[in-house]
């Protein structure tokens, strides 16, 4: 946690010098010395207080130590809620109890929110870096951006080159089977078509296999640990593929062309499910932490419509747009949620399951956040932003 020190050291020498030298010349002369010193230190909800007082005399040290421990966040809270009770006083018997009850699901959402961001499905997300898993500095993410880019134009210029490679094998197959006698050279150039296919749909593979590590390893959206363990699959499989790429390459016969192909297939078969599992994780990641932010937001909702009962608004449409907000969110949730169990497991079914999850969760946040916007524009209409300034201050005061 950020700490604020603020140092102020104030030293006064005082010197006591004789007023008077004996006839002899022998002085009888003493000194003095005191020193004061006060350091303050903010951590957090603390607030410390040291003061130090050092004083010499004759030829003797006093210390003296004074120290504080002031918890600011409890007497803030101790102090609103002071100031809560004179705002309500004079509220009607029917306010008070509608009030009450906005203030405890106010609690009661703080509650969720602060189970769900430790739970194992959103326990990555931090807080801190805006409910992602990590955050990364500008410069690193405009150069992972840049990165990503010629990745993806590498890996659309080898795709272009498969395609016409392709179209040179497909028309090499036909003259092989066109042909009826006296065809050892379009065997010859059926072969060399085939290898060349092979060649440039390796390539491809790879270029997008390196596309999806510049789009993982430079993510907010994963760990480190996550990165880390996905990379390492990754450049294993690039392994492989690039091994039976060079078989394919020392190739002369239609066999061992078959063996590499059979090889290269494998591989890319194994890879694109977790290929494809890894991109419906960023996907549902993105959507983690938007259902973390709703489900924040949740709270300080309920804290808008108590400063709106302190003035004794009616708020029965606000609150029931706001019923209806967390009713999708708690949808999207539950979709979310099993997505992420469903990704566990890397299989087409699973992947397609969840791709279809995320997709329901998604849509879900969208009306979400269509409600939303009704309960702003009611808010405002009731004159309330005033109130969604301070409901936000008090957010912040809680969170410390």
């Amino acid at each position: 946690m950020k700490k604020t020190f603020s140092l102020f050291v104030i030293m006064m020498f005082l010197f006591s010098l004789p007023i008077s030298v004996l006839a002899d010349d022998d002085s009888d002369e003493s000194t003095d010395l005191e020193t004061k010193t006060r350091i303050e230190i903010e951590d957090g909800d603390s607030e410390i207080k040291i003061e130090e007082e050092v004083k010499e005399k004759d030829g003797k040290m006093i210390i003296k130590r004074k120290t504080d421990i002031k918890n600011k966040v409890g007497d803030l809270r101790e102090r609103n809620l002071e100031k809560f009770k004179e705002r309500i006083e004079n509220l009607p018997e029917g306010a008070k109890i509608r009030l009450k009850e906005v203030v405890e699901r106010r609690t009661k959402k703080l509650k969720e929110f602060k189970k769900i961001k430790i739970a194992d499905d959103f326990k990555h997300f931090k807080e801190e870096y805006e409910f992602k898993a990590r955050s990364l500095d500008k410069i690193r993410l405009d150069k992972a951006k840049e990165n990503f880019l010629k990745a993806k134009e590498r890996f659309e210029a080898a795709k272009g080159k498969h395609l016409e490679a392709r179209d040179r094998f497909l028309e090499a197959k036909k003259s092989k089977e066109d042909c009826t006698e006296n065809c050892d050279e379009e065997k010859e150039e059926l072969i060399s078509r085939a290898k060349e296919h092979l060649s440039k749909s390796a390539d491809a593979i790879l270029s997008h296999l390196n596309k999806v590590k510049e789009k993982i390893q430079d993510s907010e959206r994963f760990t480190e640990e996550e990165i880390e363990k996905f990379v390492s699959a990754l450049d294993e499989k690039i392994a492989e593929i690039e091994e039976a790429k060079e078989e394919l390459e020392a190739a002369t016969t239609g066999k061992e062309v078959a063996a590499a192909s059979r090889k290269i297939n494998a591989s890319w078969k194994k890879i694109k499910i977790k290929v494809n599992n890894l991109s419906h994780r960023l996907d549902a990641s993105k959507i983690g932490g938007m259902i973390l932010k709703s489900k924040k937001l949740e709270a300080r909702l309920e804290n808008v419509v108590s400063k709106l009962e302190e003035q004794n608004v009616d708020t029965d449409e606000i609150q029931q747009l706001i019923d209806d907000f967390n009713e999708k969110v708690d949808e999207a949730k539950k979709k979310y949620k099993d997505a992420h169990d469903t990704l566990k497991t890397e299989t087409k079914f699973s992947v397609d399951k969840a791709k279809g999850l995320i997709k329901e969760s998604k849509d879900l946040l969208k009306e979400a956040d269509e409600i939303l916007r009704e309960i702003i524009k009611e808010i405002k209409e009731k004159d309330g932003e005033d109130e969604l300034e301070e409901a936000e201050e008090e957010e912040i005061e809680d969170e410390e």
